[in-house]
């Protein structure tokens, strides 16, 4: 069984100037302490304004693992830009999903039905 874990976050970006450096110091960070995470990537609107990140992992366990290695550059990250929504897409740990929801963000969860993955 496929157990792959997409999470999406949405959010507005009041200073995209300040958001931009912080965003590429983010992906250095995952790219070198986050082993299992499988993408990662980070795309803004035209006017630069509206922001989304699109994380998979292999599983839940790298997807906590991912949230816990960054925790403080989620935090300083989530400072500068308002969170409108985070989607996850699979099975994540019920913890994970309660943490984020305590966050104050909007949380859905989609389970996974159907599909597949080329590698």
């Amino acid at each position: 069984m496929d157990t792959r874990i997409t999470f999406i976050g949405s959010f507005r970006i009041p200073d995209y100037d300040a958001w931009l450096p912080a965003m590429q110091g983010m992906t250095r960070f995952v790219a070198e302490r986050v082993p299992g995470v499988l993408s990662f990537d980070a795309y803004v609107d035209e006017g630069r304004s509206r922001g989304t990140v699109v994380y998979v992992h292999p599983d839940a366990d790298s997807l906590d693992e991912h949230l816990s290695a960054a925790a403080d550059q989620i935090r300083v990250g989530s400072a500068m830009v308002e969170v409108t929504a985070i989607r996850i897409l699979g099975t994540p740990h019920q913890a994970t999903v309660d943490r984020l929801r305590a966050s104050g963000a909007p949380v859905e969860v989609d389970e996974r039905v159907d599909g597949f993955a080329k590698r």
